[in-house]
């Protein structure tokens, strides 16, 4: 950029250069940001749905990543807990929101296990989750849907 604008100063007035170079400096900051938008490593916006509009549904959301999601609830558990733990089973209830896309935007706790430890490797679980979107009367819609997490993963 410096190279070009600096063969243009012979040829421009003062204001002009610096015009050219605002313009030049703006189109690169924008071709920037659009590239970190487009990249894979750029973070997914997820949109969530507001409160009121959580529906029932005709068709339920179905999860499509069910073997990704297995294993990686099986990674976080035995990174914690050893491969070859042998503790007694808990169960975790997830309370998951998911929008209209089919993805999952918020999940909280509605019955924890007693152990931070298990709470925390469920809510870390539900964050990879996917679904296809629930349907009511033909239109895709936000839902909320309670789902067990079973300690130690089979």
């Amino acid at each position: 950029m410096k190279a070009f604008v600096s063969g243009l100063n012979g040829k421009m007035s003062a204001d002009a250069r610096r015009v050219v170079r605002s313009v030049l400096r703006a189109s690169w900051i924008y071709s920037t940001l659009f590239l970190v938008a487009c990249s894979d490593d750029a973070p997914e916006t997820i949109v969530a749905c507001k409160p009121d509009s959580v529906q029932s549904w005709d068709i339920p959301p179905g999860m499509i990543n069910a073997k990704e999601t297995r294993m990686h609830f099986k990674k976080l558990y035995n990174d914690r807990f050893g491969e070859k733990s042998s503790e007694d089973r808990k169960q975790v209830l997830l309370a998951v929101s998911i929008n209209a896309a089919g993805r999952v935007y918020d999940s909280q706790i509605v019955v924890s296990s007693g152990s931070t430890a298990h709470d925390s490797i469920a809510l870390a679980t539900a964050r990879v989750f996917e679904f296809s979107p629930a349907y009511k009367d033909g239109k895709a819609v936000c839902t909320k849907v309670d789902l067990p997490i079973t300690f130690p993963p089979e």
